[in-house]
């Protein structure tokens, strides 16, 4: 007993999200790790720039068209990531209150433990 095989039908193209990487336009940043790179989406006419770093992907708009400017920002992208996680400083744009105040009574802390502020607040009459 012989099973009939159906044609083979041309599937369609895999759906993406337009805010998803353009395969084709995907470009590693020479002399960086390979887990930074600038890529073009749909929903964007400007070049991207993508980096994994923390457990966490990393994305930024280049504001640019242009691919050598894209590849300069994807640099100083970079840095400024290497920077943030040298300083202990939080990967993302967004810092909640309780980080941003817990860094505040940090420095503030140092100040006091310097003499650079007194350890009692003076009220103005």
């Amino acid at each position: 007993m012989s099973a009939k095989k159906s044609p083979k039908t041309s599937e369609p193209p895999i759906q993406r999200h337009r805010a998803s990487a353009i395969p084709e336009t995907k470009f590693y940043v020479p002399g960086f790790p390979n887990k930074l790179y600038i890529y073009k989406n749909e929903a964007s006419r400007y070049w991207w720039v993508r980096y994994y770093a923390e457990k966490r992907i990393l994305r930024s708009s280049t504001k640019t068209e242009n691919k050598r400017e894209a590849l300069e920002a994807a640099k100083a992208f970079y840095d400024d990531i290497q920077l943030r996680i040298a300083t202990g400083k939080k990967l993302g744009k967004k810092s909640s209150f309780a980080y941003c105040a817990k860094d505040w009574l940090s420095q503030q802390k140092a100040r006091v433990s310097t003499k650079s502020l007194s350890n009692e607040t003076e009220i103005a009459p």
